[in-house]
This record gives structure tokens, C-alpha cells and sequence, in this order.
């Protein structure tokens, strides 16, 4: 889902709808959650980490993995294998933090990434 709103956002809400109808993803979820406080405290934690970047962002989607920012044309041309990597040892390992993070995403996603991460 993530690799596929990466490719073409130029109008996001069109692209989610898009990504998530192809991917399966059922979408009332993440919905709900985005127009509830929780969404709004979300995207502002993680705008201000995403301001707290060093180095500092330079285009958005800038994606980090585990925390680092690696090489952002890679991840941005293979989103699924450079996840990999970090998750399979040739990168750092995540922590229970990540994993707790994880837990707490809707169904599909949550179960789509602990495949991942263990």
C-alpha cells in the first residue's frame, strides 16, 4: 500500500482510495482514525519528527527506516526491498517501541508488517 501511494500522489486522497482498493485495505479504519484526535496527535508527532530530521528533509515522502534516513532514491524506487533489508539484518533491528507501534495499526496493516519484522 505504502509503495503504491508512493508512485503516484499528486492528488493523495484519490491515490489512497486507488492504492487501498487494489491492495485490499479496508479503508473505514484508517478513516476513523485519521478524522479522530488520535489521527490529528499522530500527524503531529510525526510532523515534528519529521522537522527534527538531521540531515533535514529536502522532499517529502522522505522516508526513514528504523529511524535512519538511508538512500531515499532507493527506498523511493524499492520500498519493499530496502524494508527488508534493515529487517534481515543487514540494518539495524527494531525495537520493542517499533513493535509496539506496529501493534497498535489496523488489521491488515499490523499483520502485513509483523510478517516483516519477525
Amino acid at each position: 500500500m505504502v509503495a503504491c501511494m508512493i508512485k503516484n500522489n499528486i492528488i493523495p486522497r484519490d491515490t489512497f482510495y486507488r492504492c487501498a482498493k487494489e491492495h485490499g485495505v479496508e479503508i473505514e479504519s484508517i478513516k476513523k482514525c485519521y478524522d479522530s484526535p488520535h489521527g490529528a496527535e499522530l500527524l503531529k508527532v510525526h510532523g515534528e519528527a519529521t522537522h527534527a530530521l538531521r540531515p533535514a528533509v529536502t522532499f517529502i515522502p522522505t522516508i526513514t527506516l528504523d529511524g535512519a534516513q538511508y538512500v531515499q532514491k532507493s527506498i523511493l524506487k524499492d520500498l519493499f526491498g530496502n524494508v527488508c533489508q534493515v529487517v534481515s539484518g543487514r540494518g539495524p533491528k527494531p525495537d520493542s517501541e517499533v513493535l509496539d507501534e506496529v501493534r497498535q495499526l489496523p488489521g491488515q496493516l499490523r499483520r502485513g508488517l509483523f510478517w516483516l519484522l519477525n
